[in-house]
């Protein structure tokens, strides 16, 4: 209710509706870690006042989920390649490294297989 008081009831509804967002993304396990804290939060911000530097830290705790919220979503999107984001494909694996174990490991192929692999 201070919070409306102080900054008015629009701001207030756009506050509760951020926390009832994490608290959904918590219950559907999409949540990450900050996220999960400040959901925790709800239940101290409905019941006593934000007192000494606690208001301070609830709204560290919310940049803090909503940054690793956005990391989380584009560590999940598909990465586009710059060559095949423009249409290009992807450059060919190099005749060296004929089979992918070694390209991983990062050894040379022996001449038998790079023979094999230029026909």
């Amino acid at each position: 209710m201070l919070f409306a008081l102080n900054y008015g009831w629009l701001p207030l509804a756009i506050v509760c509706a951020l926390l009832v967002g994490a608290i959904v993304l918590t219950v559907t396990r999409r949540a990450t870690a900050p996220t999960i804290a400040l959901a925790a939060q709800v239940p101290a911000v409905m019941t006593v006042a934000l007192i000494t530097q606690y208001g301070m830290f609830l709204w560290f705790v919310a940049g803090l989920a909503v940054v690793s919220q956005i990391q989380r979503r584009a560590a999940l999107a598909p990465s586009a390649h710059p060559a095949t984001a423009v249409g290009v494909s992807a450059p060919a694996s190099d005749s060296r490294t004929a089979s992918p174990v070694r390209a991983v490991r990062g050894e040379r192929a022996t001449g038998a297989e790079v023979a094999r692999a230029a026909v």
